[in-house]
């Protein structure tokens, strides 16, 4: 029997994503979710959670994408990787590159979205 993969959650606080909150969207206790938060990376919770001003962009970057591979690495079976902070986006590519799992954030569901509403003409061979 192979084992259940799960989603890995990285998020911008763990804490705020507890299971009510998770109930509140309509996620179950028990789905097959990993939660990571990124509240003890100086660079992210300095820009991010703290609002200093600044931002290293290298910094959050080198901090997203070692968090990212460091939930898969404890979790071997998360198959993808849903980015919940609006900051973290512009990482996804470094984060998938780094894990060799699918990442999706609010940009994907965008395009997603627009891609259906906006069809564009079919350009190949049949």
């Amino acid at each position: 029997m192979q084992d259940q993969q799960r989603l890995g959650i990285l998020c911008a606080k763990q804490s705020s994503l507890d299971q009510r909150m998770l109930a509140a969207v309509g996620i179950a206790a028990d789905a097959p979710i990993v939660v990571a938060g990124m509240e003890h990376c100086p660079g992210f919770r300095g820009a991010i959670l703290e609002d200093q001003g600044w931002m290293d962009l290298d910094q959050v970057r080198d901090e997203v994408v070692s968090t990212a591979v460091r939930l898969v690495t404890d979790h071997p079976e998360i198959g993808a990787l849903l980015l919940e902070c609006s900051d973290m986006p512009p990482y996804a590519k470094d984060i998938q590159d780094a894990t060799g799992r699918p990442v999706w954030d609010f940009v994907t569901l965008i395009d997603w979205i627009h891609s259906g509403v906006v069809r564009r003409s079919y350009d190949g061979f049949i």
